[in-house]
């Protein structure tokens, strides 16, 4: 997070391109074609990256990245580019969109890289030091879901079972061995 009083330099601005933000509030930036003013508080960024997206190649934009060099690391992706999003939604834990082209590559999505995103089961790998990535074949206009299921869900799904089947066992020997006595039934007066 950049403080407000910092004027965004070219480096800054392709940063927030490569990671598809889409404008800025209260932040003055050198002049920059990639920035269009929209009012006294609002920057519009101009060409950022979709949310997911295909390339063809990782390789060259993962050097470009590790270098820093991200103007250029835009320019690979723009190169590598083999399908875009057509629709994109975004829900509480997964994304789901569709493409505008058949491609077979490398799916990018430009959510905080986690092995708690998945696609049709394989956990995402890294890309670019920050973003998910799938490798596989897509199709056009077939709508698609990454998920993300926290890392440590499972392991808590099952702790919590084994605590719910060791207090039905307990209960039930308990019952089995007589310990608890039976309850007697009201009389009536």
């Amino acid at each position: 997070q950049v403080s407000g009083d910092v004027i965004l330099n070219a480096q800054q601005v392709d940063v927030l391109r490569l990671m598809g933000v889409t404008s800025i509030a209260n932040h003055d930036a050198e002049v920059n074609p990639n920035l269009t003013r929209v009012n006294s508080e609002f920057l519009k960024v101009n060409n950022p990256l979709p949310k997911v997206f295909v390339v063809n190649s990782t390789e060259p934009i993962n050097q470009l990245c590790d270098q820093r060099n991200y103007s250029q690391a835009l320019a690979a992706i723009a190169t590598a580019t083999l399908s875009t999003p057509t629709s994109f939604r975004k829900g509480i834990n997964d994304v789901s969109f569709t493409l505008d082209r058949p491609a077979q590559g490398t799916l990018i999505s430009l959510q905080a890289f986690s092995t708690g995103w998945e696609w049709q089961g394989k956990p995402a790998t890294r890309v670019c030091r920050t973003f998910n990535a799938w490798n596989g074949t897509f199709q056009a206009g077939t709508t698609y879901t990454l998920n993300y299921v926290p890392p440590g869900w499972w392991l808590s799904c099952k702790v919590a079972l084994v605590g719910i089947l060791l207090m039905l066992a307990a209960v039930w020997l308990s019952r089995r061995s007589g310990s608890v006595p039976p309850v007697a039934p009201l009389e009536a007066e």
